[in-house]
């Protein structure tokens, strides 16, 4: 975030700093709001239990409340070490506004934090790095510790860890089997059910999760952060599977914004006799904190706006954030980056933003690509993109395929092993994958791909593109015939599905035909891998580089003149690539594009060619009024839903 006495210049070099040279996602706020969106979030989820804490009991059931989202706090603070918490506690008891929901939390009788806490403060009983290896667990020697025993703070000694009871805590455990029966991982669904439940688990995730829902959306109300950054960093830096917005979406969806406040309502019915919480569950700005400034929730009842997010098309997967300033939801993604053309060109640049992963092509990811190309379409439509650059962020530029974990029913758990996929979910990830693939191949828009390594899905991606120019990558390779390995220029287009049993689900084999690849080639592809000296021998490359800057110069440079093609020429001649020959039909669009009521751009077009002694006219690209041979534009960009 940006500090109190940071520049502007300061702050923006620090994001292109992170961004460019450590290779994290940035999520960069202009205000400092006591720490990062995770930090206060996360401080909470611990903070709020911990008052309530007097039995091992309560560690495991209360602390197993985050469970259904992401993991116990308790287990990772004995894990991280408890002073960042404790010091945070007493910064947020002296500093945080008066308007924060949550700061009765740090500063309850003059004190920052439970006296259980603080005598195990005292003790040096810091979790896992203790001389004890104790904290609020006792946790195994080894360099994976496991927790063995956990803290009973009514006795200050460690007992075995029970299981959370399932008469009291129904419906955590009814969620879980939800989730495996429909083949989902700690979903949005499954915490609406548990929000609604009568049990002990449904009013300990009233009492304590619901407070922080409201704390999600008084940051959004007040302008610290955006839902798409809110549900980003419990993503990514919480871990959640849900991210926090996309629950509250869900839980919104399930009960309508009425049956929500209702349920928040119920909330403070329920725990009526604690003052604390009045203030952290009040909706209507009737006391606490935030008196004086009713919730988010009526604010969008009033503007009849349902959902804080914007879905994809294909996995309703997060891909637009609403913005409340202007009522419209806008692309906000966590896997890619997006570059608006700049005055001097029309060109868009598409980035795959993930690379600790390698830029996995998983569900996020399509329907992500799906709403930026979606941007891309309409920016063209405008007369704005002619052209858009795809590459990959991090160094080497390397591209995976399809998401491995997405292979398996649910999360992949090795004491399980593998769960069967359906047949039916693997043709729809076939399906929707090469459905987003084909709208960028056949859309009147020119397409360059600039990568280096490429393996499975993230190679067939690029045979989709008009052009293709790869950055060499050098390494370690084994030789099977002399059993040594050496170093030399390494493959670059890599499809090894057939040693895994599988086939490639988007589209290689017909893609490389397309391109003009014999057998032989394809084989070649498919069992003995193509550098990028090979592919750009054989024509499946452009262009081959050294330095990744150079091989991004020359696509960027190509996708540049290629954007100055007239919209209905370029639609016209995709169309021509996908039918082969045709003769009569060739004749009849080469009459077609001579009619100016057809193809406006025509006069435009052919006076530069016609009129060599006078000065150019500007083509006029805007394809709003224009009907392109063989392209439907997508009736929704701004948001799918």
């Amino acid at each position: 975030m940006k500090g109190k006495y940071a520049s502007n210049e300061t702050f923006t070099l620090g994001v292109v700093f992170a961004d460019q040279i450590l290779e994290n996602t940035v999520i960069a706020l202009p205000i400092d709001h006591h720490g990062y969106i995770t930090d206060p979030l996360f401080q909470a989820m611990a903070a709020i239990i911990s008052w309530d804490v007097r039995s091992s009991r309560d560690i495991i059931e209360l602390g197993g409340l985050w469970d259904l989202f992401t993991t116990n706090p308790f287990k990772v603070l004995d894990q991280t070490g408890h002073m960042p918490y404790t010091e945070s506690s007493r910064h947020f008891g002296d500093a945080l506004p008066p308007d924060d929901r949550l700061r009765s939390l740090y500063r309850r009788d003059g004190k920052y934090y439970p006296d259980w806490i603080a005598k195990l403060e005292k003790d040096g009983s810091t979790g896992v790095a203790s001389k004890s290896r104790q904290g609020f667990f006792a946790w195994s020697d080894g360099s994976r510790p496991d927790p063995q025993k956990v803290l009973d703070p009514a006795s200050g000694g460690y007992v075995r860890i029970g299981e959370i009871s399932r008469k009291d805590f129904w419906s955590y455990y009814e969620a879980a089997e939800r989730d495996r029966r429909a083949g989902k991982i700690k979903s949005a669904e499954s915490l609406a059910h548990v929000a609604c439940a009568s049990d002990a688990g449904g009013r300990a995730f009233r009492r304590y999760a619901l407070p922080l829902y409201l704390y999600a959306l008084d940051l959004i109300q007040d302008r610290t952060a955006t839902p798409g950054q809110i549900n980003a960093a419990t993503r990514a830096g919480l871990r959640f599977k849900v991210g926090l917005i996309e629950a509250i979406d869900t839980l919104i969806e399930t009960l309508t914004l009425d049956g929500m406040i209702e349920l928040i309502r119920r909330a403070q019915d329920e725990n009526a006799d604690d003052p604390h919480m009045a203030g952290m569950l009040d909706v209507d700005g009737a006391c606490g904190p935030r008196k004086g400034k009713p919730c988010l929730l009526l604010e969008m009842k009033k503007r009849n706006t349902t959902r804080l997010l914007g879905y994809g098309k294909y996995y309703r997967t997060p891909v637009a954030e609403l913005d409340l300033d202007t009522g419209r939801y806008k692309g906000a993604y966590l896997d890619l980056k997006f570059y608006e053309p700049s005055s001097r060109d029309r060109v868009a640049s598409i980035v795959f933003n993930c690379p600790l992963r390698g830029n996995v092509l998983n569900h996020a990811v399509v329907d992500q690509l799906a709403h930026a190309y979606a941007r891309v379409l309409e920016l063209h439509r405008n007369s704005r993109c002619g052209a858009v650059l795809f590459a990959a962020a991090g160094s080497g530029m390397r591209m995976l395929g399809a998401d491995a974990r997405e292979f398996n029913r649910g999360w992949f758990d090795r004491a399980t092993g593998y769960a069967p996929l359906a047949e039916e979910d693997a043709a729809a990830s076939s399906r929707n994958g090469v459905a987003c693939f084909r709208m960028i191949q056949r859309s009147p828009v020119a397409s360059i791909g600039v990568f280096g390594e490429k393996w499975g899905g993230g190679a067939e991606f690029t045979y989709f593109l008009d052009l293709r120019y790869d950055v060499r990558a050098f390494g370690f390779a084994y030789d099977s015939l002399d059993r040594e390995s050496r170093w030399e220029q390494k493959p670059t287009y890599n499809q090894p599905e057939l040693d895994y049993a599988i086939l490639p689900g988007f589209g290689a084999v017909g893609e490389l035909k397309r391109l003009g690849m014999g057998d032989s080639i394809i084989f070649e592809v498919f069992d003995e891998v193509m550098t990028a000296d090979r592919a750009y021998q054989v024509g499946l490359s452009n262009g081959v580089f050294n330095e990744e800057l150079d091989a991004l110069r020359r696509g960027y440079e190509c996708a540049r003149k290629m954007a100055k093609d007239a919209p209905y020429s370029r639609a016209l001649f995709k169309k021509e690539l996908a039918r082969g020959a045709d003769d009569e039909a060739l004749a009849m669009e080469t009459g077609e594009i001579f009619n100016p009521k057809k193809n406006p751009f025509i006069r435009s077009g052919l006076l530069a060619l016609l009129d060599r002694g006078g000065q150019r006219v500007k083509m006029d690209y805007s394809c709003k009024d224009v009907k392109l041979p063989g392209w439907d534009y997508p009736r929704e960009s701004s948001m799918e839903s």
